[in-house]
């Protein structure tokens, strides 16, 4: 298993998705998140760290941190998403002048994606958060902003039985 996105990359069921719907101080922020229940399961809490630790020797930005929900797996990347936005347009019910403009000189689309693995153990499933952020062109350094303010986030959650 690796830091996975979407439930599709590992037969998870999405719990939760995060979006902006309203501006906040003028600003609507480019950041979404979502909340995946893998289906991955650990027998035992050892077990458990053992397939943490071997996810984490295969992403160099892998960072363990604790939480109060036990310990997480973060790893990120930042990938130019302009093949991604073509296709959106391609696709986009526009004219076909306004596409062809578009298409013309596409500009870097900066992407932030985090990922973090909190895994389960006596047989609780594995979850998955992934934050996605938009950054802007030479806003390299929202990249640790966007980091420490979803470290932060991710630090705080607490494993609570349903009800």
């Amino acid at each position: 298993m690796h830091a996975l996105n979407s439930a599709e990359d590992g037969h998870a069921e999405v719990v939760s998705i995060a979006f902006p719907e309203q501006a906040t101080g003028g600003v609507l922020m480019p950041v979404t998140a979502t909340v995946l229940r893998l289906a991955t399961v650990s027998g035992s809490a050892q077990e458990a760290m053992r397939a943490l630790a071997a996810l984490a020797c295969q992403d160099g930005t892998s960072q363990v941190m604790p939480t109060l929900a036990g310990l997480a797996l973060r790893t990120h990347r930042v990938h130019d998403a302009r093949d991604s936005f073509a296709e959106e347009v391609a696709s986009a019910p526009i004219a076909q002048q306004e596409r062809a403009q578009i298409l013309a000189d596409p500009a870097p689309v900066a992407v932030l994606r985090a990922r973090y693995l909190l895994p389960g153990s006596q047989g609780r499933s594995w979850h998955a958060i992934a934050f996605t952020a938009t950054l802007g062109i030479h806003e390299d350094d929202l990249v640790g902003v966007y980091l420490g303010l979803w470290d932060a986030f991710v630090g705080s959650l607490e494993w609570r039985e349903d009800a």
